[in-house]
């Protein structure tokens, strides 16, 4: 059981919001939560609660991240999305241990990128960033090491 919660209160109004539960439920990709709302109201000393549950159930757009094929000088970074989303432009974002800079290449419609612009032996972090209906969407970040020159 979830402990979540956030309670808010404006003029007249108290509002208790409780996150209970979530879990995979149609798909591995899709999360659904059950809710809980309680809306109190104050209007002359009377108080009038409401109480509902609704199940919320999320489709990420990005399920997950992997990098493979490591060489010296190249990585292939890939991701899958949720079922449901048409994406329409995808960039793979890359930088090396120690930097602040992010380098990005667009992935042209794909769900696999390599970037080979990196040198041996070095730590590298990488995420993804998909647009699908509008919204900008970022994975999580994966860390390797290139390999290193003999």
């Amino acid at each position: 059981m979830l402990s979540t919660y956030a309670t808010v209160a404006t003029s007249g109004f108290k509002w208790f919001l409780s996150l209970k539960s979530c879990e995979s439920v149609k798909s591995p990709s899709e999360i659904c939560c059950t809710l809980e709302l309680m809306l109190t109201s104050y209007n002359h000393a009377q108080e009038r609660s409401k109480y509902e549950s609704n199940l919320l159930c999320v489709d990420p757009v990005i399920v997950s991240i992997k990098v493979t094929d490591i060489t010296q000088r190249s990585v292939r970074v890939s991701w899958s999305t949720g079922q449901t989303h048409v994406v329409s432009s995808s960039v793979v974002y890359h930088r090396a241990s120690g930097t602040t800079s992010w380098v990005s290449s667009p992935a042209r419609g794909s769900t696999t990128h390599t970037v080979s612009t990196l040198q041996p032996g070095t730590q590298y972090q990488f995420y993804v960033t998909v647009v699908s209906s509008g919204k900008t969407w970022t994975s999580d970040k994966a860390n390797v090491t290139t390999g290193k020159c003999s």
